[in-house]
């Protein structure tokens, strides 16, 4: 990526420090590889600016995919990750944000797009009927004022 002019860096997602603030950042699809996830989200706040948004997505413990049964097959989107150490619903992730201090927290769902008309609509018709259903969650948080910066 070097070679066609991307700024790559690279290190410990958990103890990272690239010396520069940013109005966003994104943990998109990481959080469940981490053992130590106030070490990223720790990260993840020293690269925010005052004022900064946090945005977090990761997969839905409680995704219809996820449940065995007889309408499993039209919601796979390829079984449990090898690599995932953790699983996070809406409930545990709105807690380990607030546990760590974040403002202003928000989740939200998401879907992967799927392949074939039929397994798409019926996809769309269950997160509709339960968006806790969806595979993905997403979750937007302020970063937490430091000390002397004042409350917003």
């Amino acid at each position: 990526l070097r070679a066609e002019g991307w700024d790559v860096r690279h290190g410990d997602a958990t103890a990272l420090d690239l010396g520069e603030a940013f109005d966003v950042v994104v943990a998109g699809e990481i959080l469940e590889h981490v053992t130590d996830a106030g070490g990223l989200l720790d990260s993840c706040a020293r690269h925010l600016t005052p004022g900064g948004t946090l945005v977090v997505t990761t997969p839905n413990a409680f995704a219809l995919h996820a449940r065995p049964g007889p309408l499993a097959p039209l919601m796979r989107t390829g079984g449990i990750h090898p690599d995932h150490v953790a699983w996070y619903c809406a409930a545990t992730l709105r807690q380990l944000l607030d546990r760590l201090g974040w403002a202003n927290v928000a989740i939200g769902y998401g879907a992967s797009p799927s392949v074939g008309r039929a397994k798409r609509a019926f996809r769309r018709a269950a997160f509709r009927l339960r968006p806790a259903w969806s595979e993905t969650l997403i979750a937007v948080a302020g970063r937490r004022p430091a000390t002397g910066e004042g409350a917003p």
